[in-house]
């Protein structure tokens, strides 16, 4: 667990505070896990949430950039303010779509993509932060603006690595880090201190709290604790000249009137008064820590197995079903009438393959041939209509040539009308001749309608020789085009009678045409034994 998201992030937090790299490092922390986890996502929120993300990345940087000294500071005081709290925003809004898209998977082209453009962002974002760390003079009104949202970006980076559900927070940690914000928010970053001790050993940090609080005047302390360090914020402190000068536990190193901030080399002769008292008392604290860390882990390994168990769950769920199954068109049928899109595409894919022959229960057939209908009546499954009305007529026959004449006449059946004509002329019934010759009126289904009839055969002769007589030269001779090839002897009485109705010759010569087909193909059947 030493390399785990939580033990990177604790490492940092206590210098969070002071050191701007490690604060940057934060900044990047919370965006990594959304991206980590959203990893291959095709929905176009977390992708374009991200491009905002690096966007105020940046957007911060070019202000940081223009400070260069106090009087740049103080011009870019409202502005450090506002980009700040925009990178805040955008990053708990990255914890929110986290928990709404946690299974969810992005292209890894896209995310290798994000994640250059954020580890760009994020290197020019920390040279920025170290350069101002290095300044000095700065109004305290600048560091106001800048140091809270340090921590509330701590808090939004331990809420994601929550939100993932991989790893176990330190509560110590984000205790601390939640009180390190309502301590600035209640008294302002100019009515607090912040001290950084190093060369403090853990049973020196009581007597350390005493002194720095007497020297405070009682005010309330946060700490954050790492190896011989300590930072801590201490407010409120009204003059932080006359808490520095009372302050008695050790050398300073560094003063920054402006940044309210010490960094003090701890004397342990001046500490000594409690470290015995204070040492047994913390093993005491250790022991029970560590019991409430096992506890944890415990809780941890139990949640890991339920969490595999779902997971197990889902993916025995998802498997497609067996062919060797007895239940197997079964299945097929459930996923065809399920709400589930992969489900109902493989099924319609797979039940296409087969014929309802293969099936002895009549019950499945039929409940087959009613999940094709309902996906083959419904306007929004565009992309499954197509397949659906194929499924219909090969499960459902000629039972369900009426729907298949109820969606030729809906005006948005013109992607589905390839496949609707093609099963009308395989399945031959004769209800369905009429409404396709009349299609023959209609430039833009001509074509269709007169290869469906063709299909159709002599059971769509009638219905051809009811459209011919037909102002319109193009149906006349299209219905004589399709009699040539379907039609019989009341096709060629028809035709015969029709050669001096008509005064277009182009037609005429059409007919002469067809009848000598027909006629030939007559002759050909009756001299076959």
């Amino acid at each position: 667990m030493a390399n785990s998201p939580e033990s990177a992030f604790a490492s940092f937090t206590s210098k969070v505070i002071v050191v701007p790299p490690l604060f940057t490092k934060c900044v990047y922390f919370a965006p990594m896990i959304f991206l980590a986890f959203l990893a291959g996502c095709v929905e176009p929120e977390p992708i374009a949430f991200m491009r905002k993300n690096i966007k105020n990345h940046n957007e911060l940087s070019d202000v940081l950039h223009d400070v260069q000294d106090r009087e740049s500071a103080e011009t870019a005081l409202d502005i450090v303010d506002l980009k700040g709290a925009q990178l805040v925003a955008t990053l708990r809004e990255s914890t929110n779509i986290l928990l709404r898209n946690k299974y969810t998977r992005l292209p890894k082209r896209t995310t290798d993509k994000l994640l250059q453009e954020l580890d760009a962002a994020t290197q020019r974002l920390l040279a920025e932060l170290e350069r101002i760390d290095r300044l000095r003079g700065l109004p305290t009104r600048f560091w106001n603006n800048l140091y809270p949202k340090k921590f509330e970006i701590g808090i939004i980076s331990l809420d994601t690595i929550r939100a993932s559900g991989q790893y176990e927070i330190d509560e110590g940690i984000y205790t601390a880090t939640c009180e390190a914000r309502d301590l600035l928010a209640l008294h302002g970053y100019d009515k607090v201190a912040m001290l950084r001790l190093s060369e403090l050993p853990r049973e020196y940090a009581d007597e350390a709290d005493v002194k720095i609080k007497e020297a405070a005047d009682g005010a309330a302390l946060c700490k954050f604790l790492e190896f011989d360090k300590n930072t801590i914020i201490v407010g409120p402190v009204e003059d932080f000249a006359a808490f520095a000068r009372k302050l008695d536990i050790g050398a300073i190193v560094c003063q920054d009137d402006s940044r309210r901030y010490l960094e003090i080399q701890a004397d342990r002769m001046k500490l000594g008064a409690r470290a015995s008292t204070a040492k047994a008392e913390r093993e005491l604290v250790q022991a029970e820590l560590l019991k409430q860390q096992l506890e944890r882990e415990k809780e941890r390994q139990e949640r890991e197995k339920r969490r595999q168990q779902e997971l197990d769950e889902r993916m025995a769920e998802r498997r497609k079903p067996d062919p060797n199954d007895p239940d197997y068109f079964d299945k097929l049928a459930d996923n065809l009438l399920g709400d589930d899109h992969f489900r109902r595409k493989e099924a319609i894919d797979a039940l296409l393959k087969h014929s309802p022959s293969e099936v002895e229960s009549s019950e499945t057939r039929k409940k087959i041939a009613r999940g094709f209908k309902e996906i083959a009546l419904d306007d929004d499954r565009h992309f499954e209509r197509g397949k659906a009305i194929r499924g219909m007529a090969r499960w459902g026959g000629k039972f369900c040539v009426p729907f298949l004449l109820e969606l030729l006449d809906e005006r948005r059946s013109f992607a589905i009308k390839d496949d609707l004509f093609k099963v009308l002329g395989d399945l031959q019934d004769e209800r369905a001749a009429a409404p396709v010759a009349a299609r023959l009126a209609d430039r833009s289904d001509r074509d269709k309608a007169k290869a469906c009839l063709k299909r159709m055969g002599p059971v769509a002769e009638d219905a051809v020789i009811a459209v011919a007589p037909s102002p319109n030269a193009d149906v006349c001779l299209a219905a004589i085009e399709i009699l040539s090839e379907i039609g019989a002897q009341k096709s060629v009485v028809f035709l015969r009678s029709s050669i001096s109705k008509t005064r277009n010759p182009v037609v005429k010569d059409a007919i002469k045409m067809a009848i000598k087909i027909i006629l030939d193909r007559e002759n050909k059947a009756e001299a076959q034994p």
